[in-house]
């Protein structure tokens, strides 16, 4: 065993001997150190957790105080009507006006609405109106004018088992050529629609109105009338004469008209003339208001023309009403 472990030193001295001299040292090459500042890491914010408390108590916002404001009595508005327009009681209304008549205002006529039963809107000036009774309403029936005004006319139909009033709606042109939209109020000649019944509608477009155009109307308000109050009288046509001129542009109506109740006195009659074509549709409407009350037993003489805005008069109907 010695003798191998000579044998193996003298072969590792060998081995040495028959390298090179002087050996190569080593070189190292420095790498490029990066700029920079250090930033000691300061680990996760702590969060802190908040000890159980009681609910904060929420301020009560302040109260709208309602805004006293002014109504203009338009055509055919009442003031029943008017009190369910601003979500007021129709006595309030009254003690509201003390020098306005309620059975018959005049067109014009400035009301005080008092304070509303409903919380008051952001804009005071456009309370929420009331949602109209159901009616069926024709398809306008529009004619352009010898001026370059247009003349609408449309029928609302009731399907309802009680009478109706304050009825309008709002007739709209569409110009085919600029793509504008007019729109215009459309009003009855009478405020009262009795069940089953109809009314016809009118709405006029001044020049310079649309020539090529689509028409469509949409119902506004139409209020039920209280069953209280007698608020209309029944009348009576004692004679009613109808004449149709030859062109059928225009139609005479004479008749007389009375009382029903022998009780009763009107302070205003309104006797509308309702012109329709061959397809019966509306082409003309006339309004005739008597000047002087009617009291019971008495006959109320009125004459009225209606003309036509379109096609030739096929038939006339006539239709009256009486406030007290």
């Amino acid at each position: 065993m010695k003798r191998t472990l000579f044998i193996l030193w003298v072969a590792a001295l060998w081995v040495s001997g028959c390298s090179p001299s002087s050996a190569r040292p080593l070189e190292f090459t420095p790498s490029a150190t990066r700029a920079g500042t250090l930033v000691a890491f300061l680990g996760p914010t702590p969060t802190v957790t908040p000890s159980p408390t009681s609910a904060a108590t929420l301020t009560p916002l302040p109260t709208a105080t309602p805004t006293p404001r002014t109504h203009v009595v338009r055509r055919n508005q009442d003031l029943w009507g008017i009190s369910l327009l601003y979500g007021v009681t129709l006595d309030d209304l009254i003690r509201a006006n003390p020098d306005i008549n309620p059975r018959a205002m005049s067109v014009g006529a400035e009301l005080s609405i008092p304070a509303p039963l409903y919380t008051p809107t952001i804009d005071p000036d456009n309370p929420p109106l009331p949602t109209p009774v159901n009616l069926g309403l024709d398809v306008p029936n529009c004619h352009i004018g010898a001026g370059g005004g247009v003349w609408c006319f449309s029928s609302a139909r009731s399907q309802q088992e009680f009478s109706i009033e304050g009825l309008t709606a709002v007739i709209r042109l569409y110009d085919q050529k600029s793509g504008e939209i007019q729109t215009q109020s459309a009003y009855p000649p009478l405020n009262l629609l009795p069940p089953g019944g109809s009314l016809p509608l009118a709405a006029y477009f001044p020049p310079p109105a649309a020539q090529i155009f689509e028409a469509s109307i949409e119902l506004v308000s139409a209020l039920p009338v209280p069953p209280e109050g007698n608020r209309y009288l029944a009348l009576t046509f004692e004679d009613a004469q109808k004449k149709i001129n030859l062109d059928g542009l225009s139609a005479e109506v004479i008749g007389e008209l009375a009382l029903s109740d022998l009780q009763a006195t009107a302070a205003l009659v309104s006797v509308a003339a309702v012109a329709y074509d061959q397809t019966g549709q509306v082409v003309g409407i006339r309004l005739w208001e008597s000047k002087n009350p009617l009291a019971a037993g008495q006959v109320l003489e009125f004459r009225l023309i209606v003309y036509s805005a379109g096609a030739p008069i096929a038939r006339v109907a006539v239709m009256a009403e009486a406030i007290p």
